[in-house]
């Protein structure tokens, strides 16, 4: 998440900052291309506001899960969201998975300091994300037709069947 909030503003979300305390700005870096987001942050901070994504008009893909909170972080599931949620349309993507927890997205964890157990189908949890962010990259990065047909094809949706929502605007 803490690579989440690095991503979200290096790709154009804007926030508060010291240097700009009364006026959200963003610090992008026109170097990159697209995003994943991997259990971002919402508007659940004050730095934060609804209007945070309105700037970002590349890919964006956004991931997270039912189950992702951290005891570092006041993030709920619904929050975690927001990326996806208030970013303006084209090109964006969100794969929300069932029973996904805060550090199930990579598969087997040992991250027991956070209070995560690792879920009953988190081998399905990484086959998800495996799938979604390699066609994500392949259609965005090297232009590959069959990785944005993927995409947008709602194939995504298919392979992971009722084990998570996927949408895409």
């Amino acid at each position: 998440s803490a690579g989440a909030l690095t991503t979200q503003l290096a790709y154009g979300m804007k926030a508060r900052t010291r240097n700009s305390p009364f006026e959200a700005v963003s610090i992008a870096e026109p170097r990159f291309k697209a995003a994943i987001v991997v259990s971002g942050q919402g508007v659940k901070r004050g730095w934060i506001k609804e209007d945070a994504w309105s700037d970002i008009k590349g890919p964006m893909f956004v991931i997270t899960g039912s189950e992702d909170v951290a005891s570092v972080s006041d993030e709920t599931p619904a929050t975690r969201r927001h990326p996806y949620e208030y970013a303006p349309a084209g090109d964006k993507y969100l794969l929300f998975i069932q029973g996904a927890t805060h550090s199930s997205y990579q598969g087997k964890t040992k991250l027991a300091l956070l209070g995560d157990k690792d879920p009953a189908n988190v081998t399905d949890i990484q086959s998800m994300v495996a799938a979604g962010t390699t066609a994500f990259l392949d259609a965005y990065l090297n232009k590959d037709a069959g990785g944005l047909a993927y995409l947008k094809e709602d194939r995504l949706k298919a392979y992971c069947s009722t084990n998570a929502e996927v949408l895409r605007k």
